[in-house]
């Protein structure tokens, strides 16, 4: 029968289990998710006996990552949000080590608080290891340029980076971004200064603002996001700005639904236009102006071309930490790049929402002259090229 012979030329043709080289991979966030995806997608393209296995996110889920744990209740930011999940990352790391002798390559994307312990079993086992969107070590704590030595390679998403870590002796490639791409290949290859143009150009074409949300990807960060902005946005319906005002609500797909239900309410109980967008480029497609909190949502959004404000809802503990600490002027991406603070950065937005107000009205009433900014950050981003990494890969997996 023809399924016999199916079945047999599959076993005949298979190769055995011992021949599958294993990488386990390491990803708690959902924009370390993106990036690792993308590179598990261009390695099967060039080998494929390798089996895959991690914590990891969705994305990579479905370019046939087998999970070993969720992460998704690991992520948190600043000093006192990550002591209420010490516990779940202690048992992630303990996990995490126990396959280090099985393995024959360790993939470690951004989560620092997580990676840089199991770094110091894989030194000690001398499990080879890359990193992908490492620690921002050039903001605080340099010392800890140190526990990296052993990298096999580190891929840098900015050229900033990469030099840093070539200032430590470090073995470092400037990739690119994955975004940069991502976002192009929804604007049939304009750039980001037309992008702009034409969300300023719409503006005075019709009678409706559209406000893209960012709230964040952790549900303790969109926890906390949201007591500002739900506020923030009821406060600018009620000024009546433009004859209709839609907000439109970014998810990802890490979230829990109950904010979606909170959000709807809250729409239902002071008449807001509120729309759940599933995706960023959903929410952002005809945005003019976007409210969001700090992340790689920044980058996104300016590569929309889209005006923005960001948001760090820090607790203040952890606020005074990072003003001590933290040696970087800036905590959006986008201003780091830039070098200025083109888009405004509100640290303590539960108490500056009358401020936040009247920037943002000022923003809509003064788009154009965020013009410059755009057509500089073309020349700070390119598009990824992951060929580097994969070669040290595969140069490690005998291949």
């Amino acid at each position: 029968m023809l399924w016999i012979f199916v079945i047999n030329f599959i076993s005949a043709n298979a190769l055995p289990l011992s021949m599958y080289k294993k990488i386990f991979c390491v990803s708690t966030e959902a924009s370390g998710d993106f990036l690792l995806s993308h590179l598990i997608k261009e390695l099967r393209i060039h080998q494929q006996n390798i089996k895959y296995m991690g914590m990891v996110g969705p994305l990579s889920q479905a370019q046939g990552v087998e999970l070993v744990l969720d992460p998704k209740h690991l992520c948190a930011t600043g000093l006192v949000e990550v002591i209420s999940v010490i516990p779940k990352a202690y048992f992630a790391i303990r996990l995490v080590k126990s396959y280090l002798k099985e393995i024959d390559l360790l993939i470690l994307c951004d989560s620092p608080e997580i990676n840089m312990r199991v770094i110091q079993e894989a030194d000690r086992l001398k499990v080879p290891y890359v990193y992908i969107a490492p620690p921002q070590i050039w903001a605080w704590r340099t010392h800890r340029s140190q526990k990296l030595t052993q990298a096999k390679s580190i891929a840098c998403l900015f050229e900033f980076e990469q030099k840093f870590y070539h200032t430590q002796g470090l073995k470092a490639h400037y990739i690119g971004h994955p975004l940069v791409e991502y976002v192009q290949n929804q604007y049939q290859h304009s750039t980001i200064t037309q992008r702009f143009e034409q969300r300023i150009q719409s503006l005075k074409d019709q009678q409706t603002l559209e406000i893209a949300i960012f709230p964040g990807s952790r549900n303790r960060t969109v926890q906390s996001s949201l007591s500002v902005m739900l506020p923030l946005i009821h406060c600018l319906s009620i000024k009546h700005l433009y004859p209709q005002i839609i907000f439109k609500f970014a998810f990802c797909s890490w979230l829990d639904p109950k904010f979606k239900d909170e959000i709807l309410d809250f729409a239902q109980k002071h008449q807001i236009d509120i729309m759940l967008c599933d995706s960023s480029q959903d929410a952002l497609k005809n945005a003019h102006f976007a409210i969001t909190h700090v992340g790689t949502a920044c980058l996104e959004i300016a590569l929309h071309g889209c005006p923005m404000i960001i948001l760090s809802n820090l607790h203040p503990i952890s606020y005074f930490v990072a003003q001590h600490l933290i040696q970087m002027p800036y905590v959006g991406l986008v201003n780091l790049l830039l070098g200025q603070e083109v888009f405004k950065e509100y640290h303590r937005p539960a108490h500056q929402q009358k401020e936040m107000l009247e920037q943002i009205c000022l923003e809509i009433q003064t788009m154009s002259s965020k013009k410059q900014a755009f057509s500089d950050l073309e020349t700070l981003v390119k598009n990824v090229d992951f060929s580097p990494i994969i070669l040290e890969i595969l140069k490690d997996l005998g291949h």
